[in-house]
């Protein structure tokens, strides 16, 4: 006991003597524990900060992703194999619609066909390398009216099982504003078209303008590398595209034309403000398997994807960033 009581009158002496000391050491591990903590907490809210600069910089093409497969159109009147574009979009919506989907804010499919020519008007009949030309054209998200406007009439439809007999019925097409201009056509009015390759003795197909649209924002970044499938004038001719239904083209165009060269674009825009840096080593891995999957097993299809070099650059300098940070920490914790 005597011990005991001892000790207790040195500590207590030496707390009276020293608690300037003591204190100053209390708050110094106080404050080590403090910044120690504190910098995991630095560190994520600098690598959301980072990226969130990153993404909102980047331009179109370096946050889009695009994926695209080139077939030529099965004759609908052949029966016993699945066909080549049913495949093509069973195939991308497998395999890279659904890797995307967290990170992405919306996709849209888009079909087309090769060149046509167009007749059956007066002025409409040029030279091939003045006259005016397009193609068919399918998008998923063409009568979404948070992005397009429609301005006269309605929007094509096409029902193989209720078609008339009568193969001549006009395939319905709907045109963009610029496009009406340019062909000095309007809502109920038809002209013929004709494939652009083989022009003597080719079969033309009857078409109806049934709608005229507008986009209501064309800077948004899901008409990404889509600006040259719409109507303009350049210095050698008149682009115009016809818009139709999916199924027109499967379907009355494929029969028409069978074999025709096709196209097919799956456009993929970036949630630039859903993204979080706990996703970039999982966006990275979803794209070096989308590109093995579509090298190896998507016939004909290609990708353009330029979001992992943005990642990597940000990853490096996220780690340039993070040593003066962590540097500061333990110095002053030292």
């Amino acid at each position: 006991m005597s011990l005991l009581h001892l000790a207790y009158i040195i500590a207590r002496r030496r707390i009276a003597s020293s608690w300037r000391l003591e204190l100053v050491l209390f708050l110094g591990i106080l404050l080590a524990v403090a910044l120690l903590s504190s910098g995991v907490v630095f560190s994520d809210l600098l690598a959301e900060t980072a990226l969130r600069r990153v993404l909102t910089q980047a331009s179109k093409e370096e946050a889009n992703m695009l994926v695209r497969v080139f077939n030529d159109l099965d004759d609908p009147n052949l029966t016993g194999r699945t066909p080549l574009y049913q495949n093509s979009v069973d195939f991308v919506d497998q395999k890279v619609t659904s890797r995307f989907e967290p990170y992405i804010k919306g996709h849209v499919r888009h079909l087309q066909t090769a060149t046509f020519f167009f007749s059956g008007r007066p002025h409409l009949e040029f030279d091939i390398d003045l006259r005016p030309r397009g193609q068919f054209q399918y998008m998923t998200d063409l009568q979404d009216e948070t992005r397009t406007k429609l301005e006269e009439g309605s929007w094509p439809s096409y029902d193989p099982d209720a078609e008339p007999a009568d193969s001549n019925q006009p395939l319905e097409v709907a045109l963009d504003r610029n496009g009406a201009e340019l062909l000095q056509l309007g809502v109920g009015d038809e002209l013929l078209v004709l494939p652009a390759t083989g022009l003597q003795e080719v079969e033309t197909l009857p078409v109806k303008i049934v709608g005229i649209f507008s986009r209501l924002n064309p800077d948004d970044d899901i008409w990404y590398s889509r600006e040259k499938d719409f109507s303009y004038q350049d210095q050698r001719w008149a682009w115009i595209p016809l818009f139709t239904a999916e199924a027109g083209i499967l379907e009355k165009v494929g029969e028409t034309y069978p074999g025709i060269y096709t196209s097919v674009t799956w456009v993929y825009k970036l949630d630039r403000q859903g993204v979080r840096a706990g996703d970039v080593g999982s966006i990275q891995q979803a794209i070096r398997e989308t590109r093995f999957q579509i090298a190896a097993h998507l016939e004909h299809g290609s990708s353009s994807i330029r979001l992992n070099r943005i990642l990597d650059d940000y990853s490096e300098q996220l780690l340039l960033a993070r040593i003066p940070l962590f540097l500061m920490v333990f110095l002053v914790t030292g």
